[in-house]
């Protein structure tokens, strides 16, 4: 109950005080992810080919589980798999293996500083393919959206340039 609200029509769903702690929890992971990963690069000898393979398959069979358990089963229509199939290359596996190549190449700090560039190239990819608008200058929010996009690059800059 401590974690729960209940909105206007009577519905019960996570506090803000939730979901604001699994973001930091979720963070510390992403955090520790590299670093686990390079003392176990160190340590043994493992393709990261294989171990790329090896995580998404774990990950996938986690996520279908829990998914299946709070939502149901949903059959997905033929038509979607090969859109679900390049979401799953470019998307995960690809990304997924690049960094753990970059990070068997180099520090865990340096593989690292690319996680806070995930936003940003989301931002611009999606108003330059037009599926998010052009952030209205005229407004707030739109200035935020500048805003945001600006100090995610520049901090990786500095990151980059500090090493």
């Amino acid at each position: 109950a401590m974690f729960c609200e209940t909105d206007d029509s009577g519905a019960r769903r996570p506090s803000r005080i939730l979901l604001f702690l699994i973001c930091i929890v979720v963070q510390v992971g992403f955090g520790g992810y590299g670093i686990v990963l390079k003392q176990f690069a160190q340590s043994a000898d493992i393709n990261p080919l294989v171990l790329s393979v090896l995580r998404d398959v774990g990950c996938s069979a986690v996520l279908m589980t829990v998914a299946v358990a709070v939502e149901g089963w949903h059959p997905l229509p033929l038509g979607h798999i090969p859109f679900f199939a390049l979401l799953a290359l470019f998307g995960m596996f690809l990304n997924q293996w690049l960094y753990i190549q970059g990070t068997y190449l180099t520090t865990a700090n340096i593989a690292s500083v690319y996680q806070p560039l995930i936003p940003v190239f989301t931002a611009l990819l999606s108003m330059a393919s037009l599926t998010e608008p052009m952030p209205s200058v005229r407004h707030w929010v739109g200035w935020v959206k500048v805003g945001g996009v600006a100090l995610g690059s520049a901090g990786a800059v500095v990151m980059l340039a500090t090493q």
